[in-house]
């Protein structure tokens, strides 16, 4: 048994699961010439074998970036523009889907700049990603 929610308080026990597993590699790369610098991410779960909705090796974010200065640009699977409607929970399957949940892991190209006043991001996602939302064939757009 996983706990669904990550708040505060006295409980009687602890669960330590391969559901609660979290691997990551973040790779700072080379400077490149043109003044871009190179990074990725990788990052995956492990699940419990007996859990009847999530039972193998699960890629969370893979992903590319070039950044320069206030700019950067991003292809890959990583987090949406949107976030989920309730961050604080721990369930890994269908929180909040069909209800508005916008935020999930896209397959998607990004590109975002931070200013002095307002940072802002604007993407282009495939909406076969595993777990997106909306159910077409055509992009989905997040600014």
């Amino acid at each position: 048994m996983a706990p669904r929610f990550a708040t505060a308080g006295n409980d009687s026990a602890t669960d330590l699961t391969a559901m609660h597993s979290r691997f990551g590699l973040k790779w700072k790369g080379p400077a490149l010439e043109n003044g871009y610098q190179a990074g990725a991410v990788l990052e995956f779960d492990l699940f419990d074998p007996t859990s009847s909705n999530q039972m193998e090796v699960r890629d969370r974010l893979v992903a590319f970036t070039l950044s320069r200065g206030a700019s950067s640009w991003l292809v890959g699977q990583h987090w949406d523009v949107f976030s989920p409607l309730n961050p604080t929970t721990l369930m890994t399957n269908g929180n909040l889907w069909n209800t508005g949940n916008l935020g999930f892991r896209c397959a998607q190209v990004r590109y975002s700049r931070k200013g002095d006043v307002l940072d802002w991001a604007v993407s282009v996602n495939d909406p076969s990603t595993s777990g997106t939302a909306p159910n077409t064939d055509a992009p989905i757009i997040e600014g």
